[in-house]
């Protein structure tokens, strides 16, 4: 059924879905879909929370892993490249409800999850700015640099053909540099 409601979810969004689309999509009975779910919004919301979920604990993870500001950096994009690439009708939900028409029903969860990940991004650079791994004194607006060179190129590659091939290691590491270094020569 979660599956079914993501596929529906990310193709036609969350407000274009109806739950007889849902319920159809997996072969239940409406009974069956109202014995897990209150409805379509409380559907919606484990499905979302379940995918971010997933998503922070296998970041926190690689951060852990790595040594240093530039490797957790690194884990960062890396592993949200790679969870992107392993299911991208997850990803394509995400960013279509985030900046989508708003969804009344689901806007504050989805500015409180999108919030946690902004939060593991900015711990990292907190950590440069301090050490001086990295340079200057506006911790957000670093995050923010750092996080829309993420989530745009996750954002518009979900969304090509041959996303999953795209969002390598390779780019994660080039998009790093360039949040590191910039582009000149």
């Amino acid at each position: 059924m979660l599956d079914s409601a993501l596929a529906l979810f990310a193709q036609r969004g969350y407000s274009a879905t109806s739950v007889r689309q849902i319920i159809d999509a997996a072969g239940v009975t409406q009974p069956v879909l109202y014995y897990y779910f209150k409805n379509k919004e409380d559907l919606f919301q484990q499905l979302v929370t379940q995918h971010y979920e997933r998503s922070f604990a296998d970041i926190k993870a690689a951060m852990a892993s790595a040594d240093g500001c530039v490797e957790r950096l690194r884990a960062y994009i890396r592993t949200s490249f790679a969870g992107t690439a392993a299911d991208l009708n997850a990803t394509r939900l995400m960013f279509q409800t985030y900046f989508g028409p708003p969804v009344e029903a689901v806007q504050e969860l989805m500015q409180y999850l999108s919030g946690i990940r902004y939060l593991l991004a900015r711990e990292v650079v907190e950590e440069g700015l301090n050490t001086g791994v990295l340079r200057g004194d506006d911790s957000d607006a670093a995050t923010l640099a750092f996080c829309c060179l993420v989530d745009q190129h996750i954002n518009i590659l979900s969304r090509q053909p041959d996303a999953a091939t795209r969002l390598t290691p390779a780019l994660a590491d080039y998009l790093l540099d360039v949040f590191l270094c910039g582009l000149q020569a």
